[in-house]
């Protein structure tokens, strides 16, 4: 299945000649994509839309006809996505930061389910991680995919897209737009 996952969009238009594309299914978001972008792309490309929020996302969210993924799961042509939203806590006003404490207890890694598509905003640990405290990933996430191999897991956030291996899980950072076949 062909999808188009977004992320990390705030400061830069999509390219909408993609949405065009007939072999595409669905749009993925990891979060940080302005509600009116999501509109535009919802109109131009009549698929459905799975998001997580980011950091810096509208309070009023999802907009009409995305299905939000944080904390529950949907499955589309056979495949199970879950997620999480948001990222580290780094300020102390703002929306959508959590502590690891806070995930590990949101996610609650045992109880959970297994997903075949992870989608979060901010990395797991170890892959993906910047040098400064906003953009290391979740321990609570690393362990998840330790323990149910989604996969794959996609996030944002990063802003330095790339591609790593956790066991059987591939880890894809996704920034602005990426088409990947799942």
């Amino acid at each position: 299945m062909k999808v188009l996952v977004l992320s990390d969009l705030e400061d830069a238009g999509l390219d909408f000649g993609r949405l065009a594309d007939p072999a595409l299914r669905l749009i993925v978001s990891c979060g940080d994509v302005y509600n009116d972008t999501y509109e535009r792309v919802r109109r131009a490309s009549r698929l459905p839309i799975f998001a997580v929020h980011g950091n810096h996302d509208d309070p009023v969210w999802p907009p009409i006809g995305i299905t939000d993924l944080h904390l529950k799961t949907a499955t589309f042509e056979g495949l199970t996505f879950g997620g999480f939203e948001g990222c580290w806590r780094y300020k102390s006003r703002g929306r959508f930061q959590y502590d690891d404490a806070e995930v590990a207890s949101l996610l609650a890694i045992e109880e959970m389910p297994h997903v075949d598509v992870f989608v979060a905003h901010n990395p797991l640990a170890g892959l993906h991680d910047l040098p400064d405290d906003v953009h290391n990933g979740f321990p609570a996430f690393r362990a998840y995919v330790e323990r149910h191999q989604p996969r794959y897991f996609l996030h944002g956030h990063s802003a330095r897209p790339g591609e790593a291996r956790l066991g059987a899980t591939r880890v894809i950072c996704v920034y602005r737009w990426l088409t990947l076949e799942l």
